[in-house]
């Protein structure tokens, strides 16, 4: 990609992520409450149908759908729930295992609550579904994230062979989603109305 390409993407992300925070910031509460609702029975529903037994969620903040139900239902089946914990430093994330939703996890930055450092950490070969979140998404498994990079820098890694899927409500969903090359395309979408498949589920790929 040319440098003037590179720009040209650069910007209409920003510009793209400008009028979706707005969209958001204008939702109910009620609203987010809905879709959370309805994108937690979708998501439940994928990842039992998968057979997924190590799942890596992520608790949300700010301008994030609240998937808390599906990781308890998973938690409820014995399934293996991980929440990242963030290297601000390097911009990485690392799996920790929680054996209770919402327990036991602090705030460092950017009002993001993670688990704590001395959690059990998780191999990133180990899991088998990491469910995304991001601020935009387009239906051929496009992902706009809030521009730190964690997520894509993560998801990349030659260990991670997990299914990735994206989550968010319907508003969250464009046309066409600005991509560079190191951005990582989701393998499924869930909404409070709609799953979205782009890459069949091929099985837990470990065997613990």
């Amino acid at each position: 990609m040319r440098e003037s390409e590179k720009r040209k993407v650069k910007s209409e992300k920003e510009e793209l992520r400008v009028r979706l925070k707005q969209t958001l910031s204008n939702l109910s509460l009620d609203h987010w409450r809905l879709g959370a609702e309805g994108v937690s029975a979708r998501l439940d529903r994928l990842i039992q149908d998968s057979g997924a037994r190590t799942v890596m969620f992520f608790f949300p903040t700010a301008g994030e759908v609240d998937v808390g139900a599906a990781a308890v239902a998973c938690l409820g089946r014995g399934v293996r729930v991980c929440l990242p914990r963030a290297g601000w430093d390097d911009s990485t994330i690392v799996p920790k295992q929680v054996t209770g939703w919402g327990e036991n996890l602090s705030v460092r930055r950017h009002g993001i609550r993670e688990p704590a450092e001395s959690a059990p950490s998780v191999d990133s070969a180990d899991l088998d579904l990491i469910v995304v979140p991001g601020l935009g998404f387009d239906a051929v498994g496009g992902r706009l994230g809030r521009g730190g990079g964690f997520y894509d820098r993560f998801l990349s890694r030659p260990g991670v062979r997990a299914w990735k899927v994206a989550v968010g409500l319907d508003e969250q969903v464009v046309e066409s989603v600005p991509m560079e090359a190191w951005d990582v395309r989701m393998d499924a979408l869930v909404t409070p109305t709609r799953t979205l498949v782009f890459r069949a589920f091929d099985g837990p790929p470990t065997a613990h």
